[in-house]
């Protein structure tokens, strides 16, 4: 999977690196907005097919997908949802480093993924 490929689990999935050594990768969740709700990502309606009301990532949720479990989720859910926007990737992959919610090593991962290429 590629950065901005979306896979459902319980919530929608959306990709946010590369493989990294191990071959996972980052992924966050997208659910509802709610009034205590990380505000740091905001999805509106539009802005991909899978939102049908305001929506947030919950970075606080963010995981790395092995190989493995992502061919089970795939199993599970084949159904596909596209790709987000490279506009939207950038934004979830920004606010994974602002957000106070992002565990520690996915920011440091995020961080890696948005660092200049020389």
């Amino acid at each position: 999977m590629d950065p901005g490929d979306t896979i459902k689990s319980h919530h929608l999935l959306i990709i946010c690196s590369g493989p990294l050594p191990d071959g996972s990768v980052v992924a966050f969740n997208l659910t509802s907005r709610v009034w205590d709700s990380d505000q740091t990502c905001v999805v509106k309606v539009g802005e991909h097919p899978y939102v049908v009301r305001d929506s947030v990532i919950a970075y606080r949720f963010g995981e790395l997908l092995t190989p493995r479990h992502i061919a089970r989720l795939q199993l599970l859910a084949p159904k596909e949802y596209g790709p987000v926007s490279p506009q939207l990737l950038l934004r979830i992959q920004e606010g994974a480093i602002k957000s106070d919610q992002t565990p520690g090593y996915l920011k440091k991962i995020m961080a890696d993924v948005l660092k200049p290429k020389s």
